[in-house]
């Protein structure tokens, strides 16, 4: 028995070709969250999954109060794994022995190698929630999102972290905001 692909991803490997053919051409602003929900008959949950997955992907870029519109150059394509390479358990498990041995060199390598601004830079929150991680970036513009593996099951981990990913920086009182933390935090 084949496992189904998540809506989430049928949407964006559907908006993905759009983008690949040419349908969407760069600079084109994507349609409403309204108007793909009505177009793929799927709720705003997977819209916004798919829209931060093409955002992570560098396909699509967010223009404050405008929407979302195809990256005018697209960033070059990721090392993926695609879903239907992990059937079994060994090769699971053999995706989580590589990611762990790359992303724990690549976590003590940028921790040796950052500068004090950019450590300073960081603003970090634990999300246990999807509106404290959508809050957190939109409020106090967050650039690290941590999840507490213990507290939360994997469906909950991959909402919060989408909800995280889907949300910028809104208003610029938030952005007056964290500037005087910033200076806050520079004074002695």
């Amino acid at each position: 028995m084949t496992k189904r692909k998540p809506l989430s991803t049928v949407v964006a490997e559907s908006l993905s070709e759009k983008i690949l053919s040419g349908s969407l051409l760069p600079g084109a602003q994507l349609p409403t969250e309204a108007e793909l929900c009505a177009e793929y008959d799927v709720s705003r949950t997977v819209v916004r999954e798919a829209v931060a997955r093409l955002r992570s992907d560098g396909m699509v870029v967010p223009q404050q109060g405008r929407g979302m519109f195809v990256s005018e150059t697209p960033a070059p394509r990721n090392f993926s794994i695609p879903d239907e390479a992990l059937r079994t358990l060994p090769e699971t498990i053999a995706l989580l022995e590589l990611r762990l041995s790359v992303e724990v060199e690549s976590a003590g390598l940028c921790a040796e190698r950052r500068t004090d601004a950019e450590a300073s830079g960081i603003r970090a929150v634990m999300a246990t929630t999807e509106t404290i991680a959508r809050y957190s970036r939109e409020h106090n513009g967050a650039n690290v999102l941590t999840l507490g593996a213990a507290l939360l099951t994997p469906d909950e981990a991959r909402a919060i972290v989408t909800a995280w990913l889907a949300a910028s920086l809104r208003e610029p009182r938030y952005i007056r905001r964290l500037a005087k933390i910033r200076n806050l935090e520079r004074e002695p």
